[in-house]
Parts: structure tokens; C-alpha cells; sequence
């Protein structure tokens, strides 16, 4: 891990794990940014001569929406990760904070079994959850749609078709 200082131009986006963001919470950072500043380091990867952000996409867009100059350096934690490494890191940091949606965590962690092999035994682990908590997650489309919709999980579990290997 290496601390470093990243002109803004240099940072691009890594695979996007969140389809819906809140408009105010967007705004409410933009503000914060505007008064104070990046408090806290963006995360990112080495891609080459440039650096894929894999924790802190907000924050980065809050800043090209503030309009800040692409020389303007930023803080970034450097580490090393492949592509799937970094869609896990970004799930974590996501979740940890608490501002990531049902509907958002379940496309993650579909990309993450599915197109990146992590079985849900480890995806449990990760999230320092239960073993069941991660299948809860690999959700059907028409269940997604309702949670998106501001649908519980209660009760669903029992009428969903798993189908799923562990």
C-alpha cells in the first residue's frame, strides 16, 4: 500500500458496482468537497500510466462536477489488486459505509460469483456476514425490481428458487 498525490486527469473509473445513486447525498458531498476539501483518500490501482479508482468514484466525480481542474491532485491509497480484487474491495468499502442499496449490493455480488468465480462462501466472508446473508443477495431480476421499488426481504427467501451452488 503507498500513499500518493494523483493529478485528477490521471484517475479514471473501475467496473461500476452502483447502478442508482441519490441525487441529495451526491449534492450534500459536492458541498462538503466545495468547503472542505478530500478528507479522506480515494482508493485506486495502477492501469498502466493512470490509476482506476476502486473506492471513492463519488468523491471523484464530485470533484469533476465541481469543475477542479484535471492538475489538481488528489489523495490516493495505491494497492495492489486484479480486476476482481477490486470489485470485492469496492463491495466492502460500499457496505462498511452503509449507504449501498439492496438492489446495488446484489448486482455486486451477482458480478462477483458469476463473472469473477468468488463462491458465496468467500463473498460471506468478505462481508463478515453469514453464509446465507451473500444468496439472499443473488437475486432474481423480479425480486430486485421490487426491492428497488422499497420491497423487504422478509418472507421472500421462502418462495424464491436458489438454485445455487456454494
Amino acid at each position: 500500500m503507498e500513499f500518493k498525490l494523483v493529478e485528477l486527469g490521471s484517475l479514471n473509473y473501475g467496473t461500476k458496482i452502483r447502478s442508482s445513486a441519490n441525487e441529495r447525498l451526491f449534492n450534500e458531498l459536492k458541498a462538503s468537497i466545495r468547503a472542505k476539501g478530500i478528507k479522506f483518500p480515494l482508493v485506486a490501482v495502477k492501469d498502466g500510466d493512470k490509476y482506476m479508482v476502486i473506492d471513492g468514484v463519488r468523491r471523484l466525480n464530485a470533484c469533476r462536477d465541481l469543475g477542479w481542474n484535471q492538475r489538481e491532485k488528489l489523495p490516493v491509497i495505491l494497492v495492489k489488486a486484479d480486476e476482481g480484487e477490486a470489485v470485492e474491495t469496492a463491495l466492502i468499502a460500499n457496505t462498511v459505509r452503509g449507504n449501498f442499496s439492496a438492489v446495488n449490493m446484489a448486482e455486486a455480488v451477482n458480478l462477483l460469483v458469476n463473472k469473477y468465480k468468488k463462491s458465496i462462501a468467500e463473498m460471506a466472508s468478505s462481508l463478515g456476514t453469514s453464509f446465507f446473508a451473500p444468496k439472499l443477495l443473488l437475486l432474481k431480476p423480479v425480486l430486485a425490481c421490487a426491492l428497488s421499488r422499497g420491497a423487504t426481504l422478509s418472507g421472500w427467501s421462502l418462495i424464491c428458487d436458489w438454485k445455487i451452488s456454494t
